[in-house]
């Protein structure tokens, strides 16, 4: 059997999304991404060392691929300070219970998002 390859890293994740321009605001205006490349059809997005990559898909995901079950960003923020955010900019979410840490949230397009507050 080969040697394994040596993953250094997540890259990037792609979601694909139906609005990229409403899922860059989402992503810069309430997560505080920064837009690191974009075209029309995408939009490559840094958090972090790591890139999320937004990419246009009128129909949503295409017929027979699986979707993820969500995307885990860390923030700076205490628990309650990240949830203050979020209802300010009118974002319902869940947490989980017995975790204090953990917040859970939709993107434009429905994708499942989790933060994890420092504290």
């Amino acid at each position: 059997m080969a040697d394994p390859l040596h993953t250094t890293g997540l890259d990037h994740v792609v979601l694909r999304c139906r609005d990229t321009a409403a899922s860059r605001d989402f992503y810069v205006n309430v997560l505080g991404m920064r837009v690191a490349h974009e075209s029309e059809a995408y939009v490559f997005l840094r958090c972090g060392g790591q890139t999320l990559a937004l990419f246009r898909s009128a129909e949503g995901l295409p017929s027979g691929r699986l979707e993820m079950d969500h995307v885990a960003f860390t923030v700076g923020e205490s628990f309650d300070d990240t949830l203050a955010r979020l209802d300010a900019h009118g974002i319902g979410v869940e947490t989980r219970a017995g975790d204090p840490r953990c917040i859970y949230l939709g993107d434009p397009d429905g994708h499942r998002i989790q933060i994890l507050a420092s504290g």
